[in-house]
């Protein structure tokens, strides 16, 4: 008999999780986190051996992410030129000042499970800000701001026993 796995017990809750950004030795918690999506996407070239059979060689990856959050005064920076890593007035000063450059963020995705014992799920990575989408759309109370881009390094995707 199989040992059941992928219990509802265990089951992530989505208002149980929150979005952290690194901002010098600090980490800052988006208080209004709506989604967040990790796409862990393997890059592969295909090839056929010298006996016919099909092969498939690893050549990297092009794992993305993206995460909405309501926006607030406090996601731009009032400095000239923004030193807050955390800030939009950041990525886009990063973005559009010569010479160009992708800003770099560390994000860490927190959720919590129901399980009994490390609860937490805790996948943190390293990666570019390349889409920044402000969107004020009729009938909404709040602005949104969608944040895209490409995951550069994976730092770690673990259960662990507490939230960071």
């Amino acid at each position: 008999m199989p040992t059941l796995y992928n219990q509802s017990s265990d089951h992530v809750e989505n208002y149980k999780g929150h979005v952290e950004i690194l901002d010098g030795a600090t980490w800052y918690k988006f208080d209004s986190i709506l989604d967040i999506s990790v796409l862990t996407r393997v890059d592969t070239e295909k090839h056929y051996s010298t006996n016919g059979s099909k092969k498939k060689t690893t050549i990297g990856d092009s794992s993305t992410y993206q995460f909405r959050v309501k926006q607030s005064a406090d996601l731009y920076s009032t400095l000239a030129t923004p030193t807050e890593v955390r800030t939009i007035s950041y990525f886009k000063n990063q973005i559009y000042t010569l010479p160009r450059s992708l800003p770099i963020i560390s994000i860490r995705a927190v959720s919590e499970s129901n399980a009994s014992s490390n609860a937490f799920i805790v996948d943190q990575f390293t990666a570019t800000v390349e889409n920044i989408d402000e969107v004020r759309e009729e009938g909404k109370g709040v602005q949104e701001v969608v944040i895209s881009g490409e995951i550069i390094t994976h730092t770690s995707d673990k259960r662990q026993a507490a939230a960071p």
